[in-house]
């Protein structure tokens, strides 16, 4: 669908707070890594740096979120700045998403209906935040997730931590649930503890990649074998991984998301003055689906410094 969205966005001088908008040209859209799903905008000739990011039909969430921030992030370079999100509808968990965003960047969702005049309708402020932060369950730790495996198995479960607390240097986090203990770079699962019964199962994963055959050929189970390491096909298969992981980031070639997700987890002082310090969230949610996109926000960043 070809949309004049410029168009659009003269047409509503009072609900935006910008005019004599600018597109995102398709070359900067590469250069900032930003989602060609989506259109991007600047206002032009205002003292506040302000932005839309805009979506004509349903899409991915997660990744309208992601993208959203990180063209504020572009157009902010450390001013107050305003987003505007538009697209035809939002879910609960996404406009709840957006209170928690905060620092330099505000956020407002606003309704776009294509049939109707006038096609634009913002989303008031206290309505964003009604859906009730539900606490869960109190997140498990490593040492009450191996509560319930026999007493081998909890060895073993010593020897695959002290394995990969030693790719932290790389960026590798653990994400301990009650059935699985997840391993990621950035928000890309590489590998996987599952609970079979009163024992457990260590293996690669590499759903991310496109090379179907290398894919297939870098999964693999691993094990603590005879000599109380992790056995060598699979911690040889972990280092490919990684290794083809940081040259991606080296050579440009992640995706915008990908690249913000190491960016918020890691980067360290620029990311704590727009979101504050990273804090992991101490309870699971109850509703797994509606607080897939609240990860990125209540999950991590939530504690804040004062200045």
């Amino acid at each position: 669908m070809n949309i004049d969205w410029k168009t659009i966005w003269e047409a509503h001088p009072d609900l935006l707070i910008a005019r004599n908008w600018i597109e995102c040209p398709e070359d900067r859209k590469k250069e900032n890594r930003l989602s060609p799903l989506f259109e991007y905008f600047m206002g032009g000739e205002t003292t506040l740096r302000v932005g839309i990011i805009a979506s004509d039909s349903s899409m991915p969430e997660g990744e309208f979120l992601l993208s959203g921030i990180l063209w504020g992030n572009r157009l902010s370079n450390g001013a107050k700045t305003v987003i505007y999100f538009v697209a035809p509808d939002f879910s609960a968990s996404f406009l709840n998403a957006l209170t928690k965003i905060g620092g330099n960047i505000s956020a407002r969702a606003v309704y776009w209906r294509e049939k109707l005049t006038p096609s634009l309708y913002l989303i008031p402020e206290k309505q964003k935040g009604y859906m009730p932060l539900v606490m869960g369950e109190e997140r498990p730790d490593w040492r009450r997730w191996g509560q319930g495996l026999n007493p081998v198995a909890q060895q073993q479960l010593k020897i695959v931590e002290d394995f990969f607390a030693g790719f932290e240097g790389r960026r590798v986090q653990a994400k301990i649930k009650h059935q699985q203990i997840s391993f990621h770079w950035g928000h890309l699962e590489i590998g996987e503890i599952r609970k079979k019964g009163k024992k457990f199962e260590l293996s690669s994963k590499v759903k991310w990649l496109r090379d179907k055959d290398l894919a297939l050929n870098w999964q693999k189970l691993g094990w603590v074998d005879a000599s109380g390491l992790i056995n060598a096909e699979f911690a040889e298969v972990m280092g490919k991984i990684l290794d083809l992981l940081e040259s991606m980031e080296k050579e440009r070639k992640l995706r915008p998301q990908d690249l913000l997700a190491l960016w918020l987890q890691h980067d360290g002082e620029g990311v704590k003055t727009l979101w504050g310090s990273p804090w992991l969230w101490p309870w699971l949610p109850k509703d797994r689906a509606e607080s897939a996109v609240l990860d990125w926000t209540s999950g991590i960043f939530t504690r804040r410094t004062a200045c």
